[in-house]
């Protein structure tokens, strides 16, 4: 619960009757209110609210939260917070959809995280002549053929690789 906040909004003797449930006066004594009229918790005494609007300390509500509170016995019997329910938030039942920003490019899939057989090697394609070998891929319709030279031998790598992968199996 928030801080009971004084408003600037005086009480009268109506808005006692209307919001009040209980009244705590200066000299400490407590009255409940019937109708019009207060009533001494104690002595059962019935007095009407005009005789004691100007002693009303603090004016409590049927929860027991502070409605009305005097801050010196010469001020005026103001308003708390907790006499007005707070405004609810409404709830909006649409949204408009976020417009995506201009500024940032769509992320492209990460497919790096794939092993894929680069490179093979010439003895394993089954042709012995590296030329040959790639004048073969080129005509099959790759569209790049890289030869490479290697502690083993010549690495052959094909762009597509499937076009590679079906010589080798063509050979065998």
């Amino acid at each position: 619960m928030s801080k009971l906040q004084i408003l600037d909004k005086p009480m009268t003797e109506r808005d006692v009757c209307d919001y009040g449930d209980s009244l705590r006066m200066i000299d400490g004594t407590t009255y409940i209110l019937n109708g019009r009229d207060c009533v001494h918790t104690i002595t059962n005494m019935k007095r009407p609210i005009s005789q004691c609007y100007s002693n009303i300390k603090n004016v409590k509500n049927s929860d027991g939260e502070i409605v009305g509170k005097r801050i010196s016995p010469n001020s005026r019997l103001l308003f708390t917070n907790r006499a007005f329910q707070p405004i609810r938030k409404m709830e909006q039942t649409y949204k408009p959809q976020k417009a995506p920003r201009r500024g940032q490019s769509v992320r492209v899939r990460n497919t790096s995280g794939r092993a894929k057989k680069v490179s093979v090697l010439l003895s394993e394609t089954g042709y012995h002549n590296a030329q040959t070998l790639k004048t073969d891929l080129l005509n099959s319709g790759a569209s790049q053929v890289k030869l490479y030279t290697t502690s083993k031998g010549i690495a052959v790598v094909c762009h597509p690789n499937y076009i590679l992968e079906q010589l080798i199996n063509k050979a065998k």
